[in-house]
């Protein structure tokens, strides 16, 4: 019963990936929209990798645009946690988007490369006064005022 549980929980999160493809097209219009995309570099001498659910480059914004989604139930809420606890918003803070960042910050020169947390669940208050201060920060989105 447990993978059947697991499943359920994939099918469940490509939905929402899937769901949130025209909004995200809709927040950016005319941007360059991948999904799945995997990023690959070296960090402290070891081959790292991450995912992203998508990654929005705009070329009118001079924009890159990196979008976690998660897609849990609505009851659950997403920790601040720390930078070694995945699912957290510091773990996308800490890791992913840094990671994303210094490599966009590469390719794509004179680009501003932000991130947006996205989910049907909810966030802890400790999150949710995070994510406020990283608002107000240089992270903010230029354009479509998506939450960092």
């Amino acid at each position: 019963m447990f993978i059947q549980e697991d499943n359920l929980s994939n099918i469940k999160g490509d939905l929402f990936e899937s769901l949130m493809f025209p909004v995200l097209r809709t927040l950016v219009p005319g941007a360059d929209i991948e999904q799945s995309r995997e990023l690959k570099g070296v960090v402290d001498d070891k081959l790292t990798k991450y995912e992203y659910d998508y990654i929005l480059k705009s070329s009118r914004l001079k924009e890159v645009l990196v979008v976690e989604l998660k897609g849990f139930a609505s009851s659950k809420y997403i920790a601040l946690g720390d930078s070694e606890t995945k699912n957290t918003i510091e773990w996308f803070f800490s890791n992913t988007f840094p990671f994303a960042k210094s490599i966009f910050n590469k390719i794509e020169a004179g680009y501003n490369v932000t991130a947006c947390y996205i989910t049907t669940a909810d966030f802890t208050p400790e999150g949710t006064e995070h994510l406020e201060r990283l608002q107000e920060s240089k992270f903010k989105v230029s354009g479509n005022g998506c939450l960092v």
